[in-house]
């Protein structure tokens, strides 16, 4: 496990090609504040590889548990721990994720996708649509 820190933007290509596994153990905070959809998540599920995500805001609504990653629930350090050891110790699981994961991204997350979505509602609205 590495903890790398803050990294410049223009090495993160390089640093998921060395990753087997990408976890986001996102949390409230005392507040109520959350993350809604962190850029890491996105990064990593870009990247193809296995991401392991809390259950919170809007990651269950992009990280499908089994398919895509592995969702954990929020505050729970066995769940997490257990779910890395998972993909620690299956390859096969790992890379089965990681496919799933940027099938996903391609299909439903991809530039080209969203703004279509975007464009979409914006015709709409000119033609006066709800």
């Amino acid at each position: 496990i590495h903890l790398i820190g803050e990294l410049d933007w223009r090495h993160t290509p390089d640093f998921y090609a060395m990753c087997d596994v990408v976890a986001v153990p996102s949390v409230r905070d005392p507040q109520g504040n959350v993350d809604g959809l962190p850029n890491v998540l996105m990064e990593g599920l870009a990247s193809g590889i296995a991401v392991v995500a809390s259950r919170v805001a809007g990651i269950p609504d992009v990280l499908v548990d089994g398919e895509n990653g592995l969702l954990v629930a929020e505050k729970d350090p066995a769940a997490l721990a257990e779910a890395l050891r998972r993909l620690a110790t299956d390859r096969e699981l790992r890379g089965r994720l990681g496919e799933g994961a940027r099938a996903s991204v391609e299909e439903r997350l991809s530039w080209e996708v969203v703004s279509g979505r975007y464009f979409q509602v914006l015709a709409g609205v000119a033609r006066g649509e709800p």
